[in-house]
């Protein structure tokens, strides 16, 4: 089966993930500062369109994609044609492997060709190409009457999601400021996923509070089965922070920076991070796989499906497929629950979304903004819904086709509601997030190895506090 949608294409390391094999993991921020990519600043391209609204404006013209393989990508593929037919305009999407992906668009966008109109890209990202100028702001685009229908309906978008893919790159400033530089196309919130048949033989229910989960998790672990109690990710990469860890990080109150005078500073050693990250790492080391450090979402959800693993912390859409008929021995055993909230009742939860964003270099820009419309519109998205596609972004295509796809998966529907209201990007946006969150992965490692939780966590965040602010 396909493998899950996943914020892992091109995370398992650094370097991949920014799109600087080669370069060196610091050398991302530097290109934005010495103007590599930046040095044309390309005009915004809505104002050139005028009169009424028309899908078939562009005809004609070609509209380039840059993809990765992906079940979002494979959902949309069979409906192009349709586009065509609607707009005249042609449709060039081009392919590269996971593993080179952020290499390939990283390298293509610091050399402004504009090769390509559209790209898929993730929220974080927006943090990196940004500020160099290499993505169009698409907010000009959405309120021109012109360019775009009245059935668009951009507020139908979830507002979590809006607002992570908005910012105005000035530090400290929080997400939902600034330019439009996407429009989230799937996402995935981060709960927790069991095994429904294990927990009734056992006669026992999800945990409702924090240290319930650590109890529960410990219960359900017996070595000598080769069954643990819970699943998340582990290794050494930025991607071990944003899902599970964050998103109860979030709840239980604890902050990544504080913002004084536009300068952050770093709280990952704040008591409440110090005491929730202390009980997560022996959380890891009593009830989670005994290979924890490197650990990630594929190795998470296996374990799941196997029955190794009584829970998965981690995206709800890395799960979903796990339960589908033949997809794992566990399937049809699987169930959701949204995670303990925080002891104020927070369901803080972290997301991720695949996007789509224009090249600021196109040189066929409306053509690339209808597509863009097209494809995160409610018609074709309601359509990709029926493939494997979790979970859609607008609220009237997840309460349509989408949850009328979900009977045989319990409680995903009451947890997806449960906590979309407080489903947001939970990080302080930074242009240093690759850096620093690699070098949170790394003492999370380093507690776990043995070093004291707090001791490790002062010397993380004194070691962010210049970094961040650079």
């Amino acid at each position: 089966m396909t493998p899950v949608p996943s914020p892992d294409w091109s995370r398992r390391d650094l370097l991949k993930a920014a799109g600087l094999a080669g370069l060196g993991a610091t050398a991302l921020p530097s290109l934005a500062a010495c103007g590599v990519g930046g040095g044309v600043r390309h005009a915004n391209g809505a104002s050139e369109v005028t009169g009424s609204f028309d899908w078939k404006a562009a005809k004609g013209q070609t509209v380039r994609i840059l993809q990765t393989p992906h079940p979002y990508q494979q959902s949309f593929q069979p409906l192009l044609k349709e586009f065509t037919d609607k707009t005249g305009i042609q449709v060039v999407a081009d392919l590269v492997p996971e593993g080179a992906y952020f290499t390939k668009l990283n390298t293509e966008l610091a050399g402004g060709s504009g090769s390509h109109d559209v790209f898929m890209t993730g929220a974080y990202f927006i943090w990196q190409y940004g500020p160099p100028g290499w993505m169009e702001d698409l907010r000009p685009w959405i309120q021109s009457s012109a360019a775009t229908s009245q059935e668009y309906d951009f507020e139908d978008i979830y507002e979590g999601l809006r607002t992570s893919t908005r910012w105005d790159f000035k530090p400290g400033s929080p997400l939902g400021t600034g330019g439009q530089w996407a429009i989230p196309w799937g996402f995935e919130t981060n709960v927790i996923a069991y095994n429904k048949r294990l927990f009734d033989a056992k006669g026992v229910k999800p945990a409702e509070t924090f240290d319930e989960l650590i109890q529960l998790a410990t219960d359900l672990t017996d070595r000598s089965k080769n069954q643990y109690g819970i699943a998340f990710r582990g290794s050494k990469s930025w991607a071990t922070i944003h899902p599970g860890y964050m998103t109860q990080y979030s709840r239980e109150g604890a902050k990544d920076y504080t913002v004084e005078g536009g300068k952050l500073t770093a709280t990952m050693n704040s008591p409440q991070a110090v005491d929730f990250t202390r009980k997560w790492v022996q959380l890891a080391k009593v009830a989670g796989p005994t290979s924890w450090t490197t650990y990630e979402y594929p190795d998470c959800t296996r374990d799941l499906g196997n029955g190794n693993a009584a829970m998965v912390f981690d995206a709800d859409s890395a799960t979903y497929p796990k339960n589908k008929p033949g997809a794992s021995k566990e399937a049809g055993h699987i169930a959701w629950h949204p995670g303990p909230p925080g002891r104020d009742g927070s369901y803080a939860t972290n997301l991720w979304t695949w996007s789509l964003a224009m090249n600021s270099a196109s040189k066929n820009k409306l053509a690339a903004w209808l597509f863009i419309q097209w494809a995160t519109g409610k018609e074709a998205m309601g359509k990709a819904s029926a493939a494997t596609f979790a979970d859609p972004v607008r609220k009237s295509v997840f309460d349509g086709p989408f949850q009328n796809a979900l009977v045989g998966f319990p409680g995903y529907l009451e947890t997806f509601n449960k906590v979309i209201g407080q489903t947001k990007i939970q990080f302080t946006p930074t242009t240093k997030f690759f850096e620093s969150t690699q070098e949170w992965a790394a003492a999370l490692q380093d507690i776990y190895g043995g070093q004291d939780a707090k001791t490790r966590l002062d010397a993380l965040a004194n070691s962010l506090k210049s970094k961040v602010n650079a």
